[in-house]
């Protein structure tokens, strides 16, 4: 439980106000005399200063206790609508020191602007005694900074206001911690969620749609140059596969025949044979319309995954139309038949003529 005040304590808070009060009411007069004089300059009928007060009163008043409410309700307002408050009142407490500057320019002493040199002059007074005085130079930087030093009482006004505030706080009592404490645990889970809501309906800003757009650019960059890079890849893959050598079933067909030292007609017709049964062993099941997936593809033609996927990707390999990863058996038999037709041409022009001697 708070502890109650001294009556020190009291006395000096009581004095504080007093003394605060005072200066609140002389920067007033002092500023609402000159901004009504500016006023009155523009009237018609200049003896008439009632308009003329109640104007300046409107300003000066209005950026008193408007500080004074913004310092009393800051802890309740949204940080937005703060620094919005300040922003008037700061707008308000600069016409108004515009306009005291402009009296005080106008109304200034020039005796102000005089300064001692240092040094003094004999002068001789009407009745003929000599007096020395001092010798006087007119100081022109003072012709602006005067009329500043004369026209800060609306701003004054403000800083006595927030530090007046300072010397109203007190420690908070159980009850009111409590009440607090309460109130936070109370809407904690509502402002969360509104917040999330509120995070959900924002639209992104321009500089993150931008910077989205950037980062979704760089991906499909990377990924074009990518698929470029394996396709190449696959590629070589793929000629390397189309050279290696026919089935084992071919190639016994192909050895035999050159153990037997047989002639190139008998060989090429019997290498067709061969191939003739694998392909009819192969594809056997199969019709123009069945489709087989990319692993089973790759037994079929003897050839890697990988392989598939490229020959797919270059359109070599047709896919069924409501799937990508099931290859037509059409295209297999027809690239089938033009590796066929390569591995023939290539081995006809391998095998060399043999000549046999014979002893007469």
């Amino acid at each position: 439980m708070q502890a109650n005040e001294t009556w020190v304590a009291q006395w000096m808070r009581g004095l504080v106000k007093t003394i605060f009060i005072g200066c609140y009411i002389a920067f007033m007069w002092a500023s609402i005399h000159h901004v009504a004089a500016f006023f009155n300059d523009f009237e018609a009928d200049n003896g008439n200063t009632m308009g003329s007060y109640l104007l300046a009163s409107a300003f000066d008043i209005t950026a008193l206790v408007t500080t004074i409410g913004v310092m009393f309700f800051r802890k309740s307002m949204p940080t937005f609508v703060f620094w919005i408050v300040w922003a008037f009142i700061l707008a308000i407490a600069g016409y108004s020191f515009f306009i005291n500057w402009e009296y005080a320019s106008h109304y200034q002493n020039m005796a102000l602007l005089l300064q001692p040199t240092g040094e003094t002059t004999a002068v001789y007074d009407t009745h003929g005694v000599l007096h020395y005085v001092p010798v006087m130079r007119v100081n022109t930087g003072l012709l602006g900074i005067n009329p500043i030093l004369a026209s800060g009482f609306t701003i004054f006004s403000l800083i006595y206001s927030v530090i007046a505030e300072f010397f109203g706080t007190k420690a908070p009592t159980i009850k009111e911690l409590l009440a607090k404490k309460k109130y936070l645990e109370e809407t904690s889970g509502v402002l969360n969620d509104i917040r999330q809501l509120e995070g959900k309906n924002k639209e992104t800003s321009l500089i993150d749609r931008l910077k989205k757009g950037a980062l979704e650019v760089k991906s499909a960059v990377k990924e074009v140059l990518q698929s470029e890079r394996t396709e190449s890849d696959e590629e070589q893959s793929t000629q390397i596969a189309e050279t290696v050598q026919s089935p084992n079933k071919d190639q016994s067909i192909q050895d035999e025949c050159e153990a037997q030292n047989s002639d190139q007609s008998e060989c090429s017709e019997g290498s067709k044979d061969g191939e003739n049964v694998n392909q009819n062993d192969r594809w056997g099941g199969f019709t123009g319309r069945s489709t087989v997936t990319v692993e089973r593809a790759a037994e079929l033609l003897d050839v890697s995954i990988n392989t598939i996927v490229t020959l797919r990707n270059k359109g070599t390999l047709k896919t069924a139309a409501l799937n990508k990863h099931l290859i037509t058996v059409a295209s297999l038999k027809a690239y089938d038949a033009k590796r066929s037709k390569r591995k023939q041409s290539r081995h006809t022009h391998e095998i060399k003529p043999r000549l046999k001697v014979v002893n007469k």
